[in-house]
């Protein structure tokens, strides 16, 4: 690599890149907590878009809801990690449970389903369903095997 490259590399701005749902944490957990750090007392939903290689490309909290529950829409998910500037290759989907409890309900799982079959038919790869309770409790679908580990490639929709 010559100099120039070097030089153009370290000018880029550096992308945080997510390989484990710890380091996803580091990015929802400050959206899902107020500006002193406690637990926000109602549920957000928050949905992180990812590049080609994992790294951080936008976020946002797509929906905030009650201290039981938040209403989340598929569509609204992919329209969000799809539009010009974002161009997905993956999404990272997170919510807080404000009771403490980190366990999935049944609605978190139905969600979960519809966001990754969703993600499957327009070829992004669905990263990770977190849900985050109290005193650093984390509850990660992929961890417990519920999402695929790979997703089929679509060829008639071409490479991210």
């Amino acid at each position: 690599m010559s100099r120039l490259e070097r030089w153009m590399l370290a000018q880029q701005p550096q992308r945080t890149v997510l390989d484990s749902p710890v380091s996803a944490l580091k990015v929802v957990v400050p959206m899902l907590t107020d500006k002193d750090g406690e637990p926000l007392q109602t549920e957000h939903f928050v949905v992180v878009v990812l590049g080609g290689k994992l790294g951080v490309i936008d976020k946002t909290v797509i929906s905030k809801g009650t201290r039981n529950m938040c209403l989340v829409d598929a569509g609204q998910i992919m329209r969000f990690a799809l539009t010009r500037k974002r161009q997905a290759a993956g999404v990272l989907v997170a919510h807080n449970h404000p009771s403490g409890s980190s366990e999935p309900s049944n609605n978190d799982n139905r969600v979960t389903d519809q966001v990754q079959q969703a993600c499957r038919i327009l070829n992004i790869q669905l990263f990770d369903h977190l849900i985050v309770g109290a005193g650093g409790d984390y509850y990660s679908f992929r961890e417990a095997g519920y999402l695929s580990a790979t997703l089929p490639t679509l060829p008639s929709l071409g490479a991210r």
